[in-house]
């Protein structure tokens, strides 16, 4: 006989993130509250709504909560973040911002999925409510991919995740030490956040300004209050401040709980992601301050503060910015693509292939060079001096592989739909990467979703979602055995 997978745990865990989401509604309900703006009873309307949905799921399969099965796990991962982008989308949908079914799914996901594309114009004219909303949006899927990627992705031995189980190297063993080192990552991500608004808001931010862009910056999401994202600010302070952030939020969270139980600052310098990352970014603010330097004859500098934030915008999948980069010529449109595809660490909020599995692939390629010129000798892949395992190897080249397709079948559709060669490439690219801003007239750093059809934002949102749950754990759902135990 055969045995399906039982969905009632599943709708549980997904009733009980609806329940929080539904609570999460209430700040910015709050906070349009006492700016006197009518959009509270929006909110106020979306939490109902949500929660009730959320208390009827939990209510009718509170008897099923149980620990899920890798199975399970994948659907509710799946789950969750549609039912969040679903919902999350209520507040746009409802407000007086006259956005479509489309355009408020398309906005919520982009949010959840802290990829920061945005079909609203007139940001500055938005209620606190609703700013405040995209930036939590963003911030509840910072945190939420963390959670993912340390603890359910590495179980799930997606595209070479199990390499980075943290629990075994902190002594966490059992459901209780799980969910306290959980805990802690979370206390870790909420005081990086809270550093970041405090010194935005000492640099002049007003007060929601500098909420938001914290959120979202550590979050690397990239969505902001003004339509001229971080230019708005002009203030080369701010962008510091900003690009520490975003930096924080494309390193390993597990290696900052290190660095605060004991381990020290080592924990970070010694961490061999992270200084891929930092080499990777060095290597190529310097390529692009000399092209700008040679190419456009500007001096060093006039190169250095855009180069530098925008292209640890676009490495981190932040997507802030201030200058119009796709006009920088054919180089730095390449690099940049490559950065956004190459993305930042493991266990960060950053998407993208993530920095430890392109060293996997060089490592194996050099290993595979070597066999050619000396076949006869035994030559290992080899991760932080450790032998790499064919299984984990095999996973990752996997994935690669998967990630490439994904954006070329993008692409294509995108094609297909109208989009000219450029913009279809690049929002390819920008949407399973979870960048935001892409190449073009269209959807480049200037540019805005608006004005694309509704069938190119639904192949984007679904893209989105796909690029940040690391494409296996949606695509595994549409094999039929996937279905029966």
């Amino acid at each position: 006989m055969v045995r399906y997978v039982n969905f009632r745990p599943v709708l549980f865990s997904v009733g009980v993130l609806l329940a929080i989401l539904a609570t999460a509604m209430g700040i910015p309900a709050l906070a349009d509250a006492l700016a006197h703006d009518p959009n509270w009873k929006v909110f106020a309307s979306a939490a109902a709504a949500t929660l009730f949905i959320a208390i009827s799921l939990i209510l009718t399969t509170r008897e099923a909560r149980s620990v899920l099965s890798p199975r399970q796990s994948l659907i509710m991962v799946t789950s969750s973040w549609l039912a969040i982008s679903l919902f999350g989308a209520l507040p746009f949908l409802f407000s007086d911002t006259a956005l479509s079914f489309s355009d408020a799914f398309f906005e919520s996901a982009s949010g959840i999925t802290t990829t920061g594309a945005t079909v609203l114009t007139g940001l500055e004219d938005l209620s606190p409510g609703l700013l405040l909303w995209r930036g939590m949006l963003q911030w509840l899927g910072g945190v939420g991919l963390v959670v993912v990627a340390v603890f359910v992705l590495p179980e799930l031995r997606v595209g070479g995740m199990q390499s980075v189980r943290p629990s075994e190297s902190l002594d966490e063993t059992g459901r209780l030490g799980t969910l306290n080192l959980g805990a802690r990552i979370v206390g870790v991500y909420v005081a990086i956040t809270i550093v970041g608004g405090v010194l935005l808001a000492l640099l002049g931010l007003r007060p929601l300004d500098a909420i938001v862009h914290a959120m979202t910056s550590v979050a690397t999401g990239g969505f902001s209050n003004y339509d001229r994202s971080v230019a708005h600010f002009e203030s080369g302070a701010i962008e510091l401040v900003l690009i520490l952030l975003m930096l924080a939020g494309a390193c390993p969270f597990i290696q900052f709980l290190r660095a605060l139980t004991g381990t020290g600052m080592g924990a970070l310098t010694k961490d061999g992601q992270i200084r891929w990352m930092f080499m990777t970014l060095f290597i190529s603010v310097a390529l692009l301050i000399a092209w700008r330097i040679y190419d456009a004859g500007l001096s060093l500098g006039q190169a250095i503060r855009p180069v530098a934030f925008n292209t640890v915008s676009m490495m981190t999948g932040t997507g802030y910015t201030t200058a119009a980069y796709d006009t920088w010529g054919a180089l730095p449109m390449l690099l940049l693509a490559f950065l956004m595809i190459t993305g930042g660490c493991s266990g960060s909020t950053c998407s993208g292939l993530k920095v430890f599995r392109i060293r996997l692939l060089l490592s194996a390629l050099r290993t595979q060079f070597h066999r050619l010129y000396e076949p006869q000798a035994v030559h290992l892949v080899r991760y932080d001096g450790k032998p790499v395992s064919e299984s984990l190897l095999l996973s990752v080249l996997a994935l690669f592989g998967l990630y490439m397709l994904s954006i070329l079948v993008c692409a294509m559709i995108l094609a297909t739909l109208g989009l000219d060669s450029v913009s279809a490439i690049s929002g390819a690219i920008s949407a399973i990467a979870n960048i935001g801003p892409a190449y073009g007239p269209l959807i480049g750093p200037l540019g805005n979703y608006a004005s694309l059809s509704d069938p190119i934002k639904w192949v984007l949102s679904v893209f989105m979602i796909l690029g940040r749950l690391e494409l296996y754990a949606i695509l595994v759902l549409f094999f039929p055995s996937f279905w029966r135990d």
